[in-house]
């Protein structure tokens, strides 16, 4: 997959408590399935992590789940009771690559004059996919069909996880249930409403 180039234009002070800047602009790249009919019939839904080494009652994996939970809500779905089967299974898997890689870029700089000038940097890739599947049918038979999935990716200088847990949650929200039939941008900034719905929470 193709990512996007480096950007984060910081351009003033950040929100309380999120440190997502206000005027700071963000790329990503979002591809989005889904499975027709049955897609669209499932409302109720069971949430967990796909990381196989998350442990439950961690933290950040907590707070990404109330971000995936709330992003789920927006869409009228909602929390299968306990008790009950969900009409689907929803999967989100979540990851930073903190250790980076080089890229040349074309940079703006200024020194005599305004000038575009090629630099090497190092970007970090972050990804996020929230995949819906069908239950399962008899003991043993893995995941079911799956309903539909988005997969939602950036490069850029920054590392921080909570930070893009919530950039990324924010960008799926949309995407969530449709088909974009092929990999699109889409840029976000800082101060989107979806972010801060999110922040608040159900």
């Amino acid at each position: 997959m193709k990512l996007a180039h480096p950007t984060a234009l910081v351009l003033c002070s950040f929100f309380l408590g999120s440190g997502v800047g206000c005027s700071t602009t963000y790329r990503f790249k979002v591809d989005a399935v889904q499975g027709g009919v049955a897609a669209e019939e499932a409302r109720s839904f069971r949430l967990a992590s796909a990381d196989p080494e998350s442990v439950d009652g961690d933290p950040a994996t907590e707070r990404l789940a109330g971000h995936v939970r709330t992003a789920l809500s927006s869409k009228g779905l909602f929390e299968a009771p306990q008790g009950t089967e969900p009409d689907m299974h929803v999967e989100f898997d979540f990851g930073v690559d903190a250790s980076g890689r080089e890229v040349e870029t074309m940079v703006w700089e200024t020194t005599d004059g305004y000038e575009y000038r090629r630099r090497t940097v190092v970007v970090h890739d972050k990804f996020l996919r929230i995949t819906a599947r069908e239950p399962a049918e008899g003991e043993g038979a893995g995941g079911g069909r799956e309903l539909w999935s988005v997969y939602v990716t950036n490069e850029d200088a920054e590392t921080d996880p909570d930070r893009y847990a919530l950039l990324l949650v924010s960008v799926a929200m949309d995407a969530i249930g449709m088909q974009t039939a092929g990999e699109h941008e889409f840029v976000l900034a800082g101060g989107d409403e979806r972010i801060e719905f999110l922040r608040r929470g159900l």
